[in-house]
């Protein structure tokens, strides 16, 4: 067991410590800008009208990606349904709209396969894995992906 001081705060008898990977250990910034780009790609591709709404909706602004848009924070259902929205509201049929977002969502995660060439570690991030290993025997890493391949709720 070890203590961990973390913001100030003391945290006493530490037998576990659980770590988020996506942007916590892992850069993901530069692979969910290229993945909502992908995505938006093909909706246009197969609905005019549509990359510069999905854009928007994925929380794409003309400074780049916001750290609070859906593409960030939603989980893999929310985005589905809001590239079905975007696409729904440009004249495509709402049930139309689902399914072409979920099987361009299948395509763009095919594109910017393997996730992990495109999220390498922060920096500093090893350093510190290899001492806390050494501190304490249990490290979780948290990530909502099903497999170690990208299977999303990330974006």
């Amino acid at each position: 067991m070890v203590t961990v001081l973390c913001n100030g705060q003391r945290f006493l008898n530490i037998e576990a410590i659980f770590l988020d990977k996506d942007g916590t250990l892992a850069d993901v910034a530069a692979y969910l800008s290229r993945w909502g780009h992908s995505q938006a790609q093909l909706m246009q591709a197969r609905l005019p009208g549509t990359q510069e709404p999905v854009l928007r909706t994925l929380g794409f602004t003309a400074e780049g990606l916001t750290a609070s848009g859906l593409l960030a924070v939603g989980n893999r259902q929310e985005t589905i349904m809001g590239i079905a929205a975007a696409a729904a509201m440009v004249g495509c049929p709402w049930m139309q709209a689902v399914d072409l977002a979920r099987a361009t969502t299948r395509i763009a995660d095919r594109q910017c396969s393997p996730k992990a060439t495109y999220t390498p570690l922060l920096p500093g991030v090893l350093d510190f894995l290899v001492r806390l290993r050494q501190a304490i025997q249990k490290i979780i890493k948290v990530t909502d992906e099903a497999t170690g391949s990208h299977d999303q709720n990330d974006p």
